[in-house]
């Protein structure tokens, strides 16, 4: 036989052969569909289980994170070795008009290892298995009736009682009942939070007595309960204490008073919240008809602290800090620090804020691990329309002096960059000739009338930033048209050689 003629009845086999099976697997087919283990509605109900198995699975592993036990470690090492022994008491404030916004990504990321964190707010709620506590439910009855800043206190509390809860959103731009420099463009829901913070207090006491600390945090404040531990391991909690970012009220009156920053979180020691509810029953309460002249509810416990307890702030920045990853402050002083809380994050940056945590597998997280995480492709040379924040705070300020241009060539003319503040391009020398400066910020301020006014600003940090679009207004007194922009720059090579010959940390 031909090998051509071998090979076409091969083929011809193979194909009877094929045939056969196919004819047999249809015969089982046809056996298991009038049986009873193979009619329509077993494989149907089985393609139902599925599906279900598949739903329930997607809803167990949400339940997990919401619902479930505290510390369950899932495929993860986040909870690893953090073991919640009910020392420290985890206590979060929000609004009515944001919680169930807010604390659900909290809950499921920086809050999963915490058994029972005390939730705050100025309405009782519930977000899965925790209750959420209204502090002001027990605030001064004179205040609430009468107080313009309790306004939306009450039309909330209608909501709730006439089952109109899915109308509070309408709220969240409610204005501020009285407004004033610092006040302006705020909301009601922001004039009410400073009536809460002694309140929580007393309500933390109530809920967890006799621990031997207590951190207070936003439900935008991303939480290191690893990091916490370790910070708090140095201090005895039978002492005085009250930890914070410090902020200077100048305000204070006979002399300025420093209070800690709410969104990076403060923390009490037991003494402290001991000898409030002890020796000071009733406190919050007292204070309630005091709060409607201050301004800002962080710097309300540092007066009362200071006033009723003798006790003061006591520094922990940058371990408490104040900004999210993008405004964070890397310099040689913060680097090898670990990050205990960062504020201001979106729901996407406590994802993201977790897994850079979750990446050190068990060590402590440093502001070096933020930076490797957010920060991949480094920082850019310039930035147009970007404001670094390079003049946003005078403790990291540089002081800018004349260039110096002995020996300097180029294509500029010298006597344009002799001043820092004139033109970009002598600002970005002023950072390339002082060895501690990482970035810079110049900007340019004019009008219709042809005046220019321009500001050059240096720092020893180096960060992102933010996105800043032309600011544009009308001189009520002259009529002019003002317009100001603004460009930000780096010395990209010195931070990325700082970062590299700092990879470690002891």
């Amino acid at each position: 036989m031909s090998p051509m003629n071998r090979g076409r009845r091969t083929r011809l086999l193979t194909t009877r052969r094929l045939a056969l099976c196919l004819i047999i697997i249809t015969g089982i087919g046809l056996v298991y569909t009038i049986s009873a283990l193979g009619n329509p509605e077993y494989i149907q109900g089985r393609a139902s289980d599925t599906v279900r198995n598949a739903v329930s699975a997607a809803g167990s592993a949400r339940e997990r994170l919401l619902h479930g036990p505290a510390g369950h470690k899932g495929e993860d090492i986040f909870c690893d070795g953090v073991v919640d022994d009910g020392r420290i008491v985890v206590v979060v404030k929000t609004g009515a008009t944001e919680a169930l916004e807010k604390v659900p990504a909290q809950l499921a990321t920086s809050l999963r290892c915490i058994a029972k964190p005390v939730i705050v707010s100025d309405l009782n709620q519930t977000v899965g298995r925790h209750q959420i506590h209204n502090v002001l439910a027990g605030a001064d009855a004179g205040v609430i009736a009468s107080n313009p800043d309790f306004e939306i206190y009450r039309k909330q509390q209608l909501l709730a009682k006439s089952g109109s809860l899915e109308d509070l959103p309408s709220l969240s731009t409610m204005p501020i009942a009285k407004e004033d420099w610092r006040t302006k463009g705020k909301t009601a829901a922001w004039g009410l939070d400073k009536y809460k913070f002694l309140h929580m207090v007393e309500k933390a006491w109530e809920l967890q007595p006799g621990k031997d600390w207590y951190i207070f945090i936003e439900a935008d404040t991303y939480l290191s309960y690893r990091n916490l531990r370790i910070f708090l391991e140095k201090y005895d909690p039978s002492t005085p204490l009250y930890f914070g970012s410090p902020v200077k009220m100048w305000e204070h009156k006979p002399k300025p008073l420093w209070f800690g920053y709410g969104g990076s979180g403060f923390i009490l020691s037991g003494a402290v919240v001991r000898d409030w509810t002890t020796n000071h029953p009733g406190l919050a309460n007292e204070w309630d008809k005091k709060i409607g002249k201050m301004w800002f509810g962080d710097f309300v416990v540092a007066d009362a602290l200071n006033d009723e307890l003798h006790v003061q702030l006591t520094d922990a920045w940058p371990m408490l800090h104040n900004n999210e990853p993008n405004v964070a402050a890397f310099s040689p002083d913060t680097w090898c620090k670990p990050v205990v809380t960062m504020h201001h994050l979106t729901s996407r940056d406590f994802d993201d804020v977790y897994h850079a945590e979750l990446a050190v597998r068990g060590k402590p997280f440093r502001f070096r691990d933020v930076y490797r995480h957010f920060y991949d492709f480094g920082l850019p040379f310039k930035r147009e329309f970007w404001d670094n924040l390079a003049g946003e705070e005078p403790e990291f300020e540089l002081k800018v002096v004349e260039n110096n241009l002995e020996h300097f060539s180029g294509a500029f003319d010298p006597k344009s960059l002799k001043d820092p503040h004139q033109f970009f391009s002598g600002c970005q020398l002023a950072c390339v000739q002082n060895e501690k400066c990482f970035q810079f910020t110049w900007s340019m301020t004019t009008s219709d009338g042809g005046d220019r006014q321009t500001e050059c600003h240096l720092t020893k940090v180096f960060r992102k930033g933010r996105k800043r679009e032309t600011e544009k207004w009308t001189d009520k007194k002259t009529g002019a048209k003002w317009e100001r922009n603004w460009i930000s720059g780096w010395r990209s090579n010195r931070i990325s050689k700082f970062v590299e010959e700092h990879d470690e940390c002891s």
